[in-house]
């Protein structure tokens, strides 16, 4: 009786190890807010350098966690780290040393000829948010938002998706069969002409949307858990005034080239 009972409690232990193998346990997230302000020199009423910073960080220590923050810390912060609040930390310090050496000697002499700018106010937001997709991914949107003088400010809003069980980077092909180019052409189509109230691509050129360009399947996009979401950023597929556009594809009217879901 002893020997069956060590034996089932073996057998318990590799089928729930390789149950987790394929089924990667939820993942701890902290949230990590830094900011940080400076002047661009000693007097109190010289322009300001601030930033700000968001970032959903894992907490877990295995190699699929570590290749994810790795990835989110070059991407996001210019740094290859697995730490995201060291590489955040980074980013802020020498983006507000580069600040001070490039525009000090600049505002100076502006000073001198008694010119007042506020373009010296630089401004630079960047929020990493995680949430969960298809399969298990898991998909990080890196949001940029600065204003470094100028008319107006510039966002950038990127999407990593990651398996879990790995870490490495998600690719559309990995969801949709190479059929999908075709097919999701009139779906993004479609999903233009609904979000701006058009009829057809002409009503949309008169909004200053696809002059420059056709609708295009575009490498950044979010592998959400109902919809792949594809992002164009401002000036992408219409004028910058528009922003950035996100047209979801629900996965119910993907079916017929999706590939099995393990």
């Amino acid at each position: 009786m002893g020997i069956f009972i060590r034996s089932l409690i073996i057998c318990t232990v590799l089928l729930c190890a390789c149950h987790n193998e394929h089924h990667p346990t939820h993942k701890k997230i902290r949230h990590i807010n830094i900011k940080k302000t400076t002047r661009l020199d000693s007097c109190q009423s010289s322009p300001l350098c601030s930033i700000m910073i968001e970032v959903d960080d894992m907490t877990d220590t295995t190699v699929s966690t570590q290749n994810i923050n790795q990835t989110i810390a070059l991407e996001a912060f210019g740094h290859a780290s697995y730490s995201l609040a060291q590489a955040a930390d980074s980013f802020c310090t020498e983006y507000i040393l580069r600040y001070k050496k490039e525009l000090a000697h600049l505002y100076a002499a502006d000073q001198k000829r008694g010119i007042h700018s506020s373009w010296y106010d630089f401004k630079y937001r960047i929020a990493v948010k995680h949430q969960g997709g298809i399969n298990g991914y898991h998909c990080y949107r890196i949001d940029k938002t600065k204003y470094e003088g100028g008319a107006f400010e510039h966002r950038q809003l990127s999407c990593l998706n990651f398996n879990g069980l790995t870490g490495k980077l998600v690719k559309l092909d990995d969801v949709l069969r190479p059929a999908c180019h075709t097919l999701l052409h009139p779906l993004l189509i479609n999903e233009l002409l609904r979000q701006f109230e058009c009829n057809n691509r002409e009503e949309l050129q008169e909004k200053g949307l696809l002059r420059l360009t056709d609708i295009y399947i575009p490498a950044n996009y979010e592998l959400g858990k109902d919809y792949i979401s594809f992002i164009y950023n401002a000036g992408e597929i219409g004028p910058h005034k528009t922003g950035t556009i996100i047209l979801p594809i629900p996965y119910t009217r993907l079916r017929t080239i999706m590939k099995p879901q393990k």
